[in-house]
């Protein structure tokens, strides 16, 4: 893929991942403040 495609893609897309950055540091924030749910989530991933 071509770096123009990515910078058209990005330019075109900002306001939704944005969206999906906020939403996600909001969902991190939220496990981080309910503990049990943090350490359920390590064994998950490691």
């Amino acid at each position: 893929m071509k770096s123009e495609y990515w910078v058209g893609f990005f330019e075109n897309h900002r306001r939704i991942i944005a969206r999906i950055l906020v939403t996600f540091v909001s969902l991190l924030s939220y496990f981080a403040n309910n503990s049990s749910y943090l350490f359920k989530l390590e064994d998950f991933f490691f």
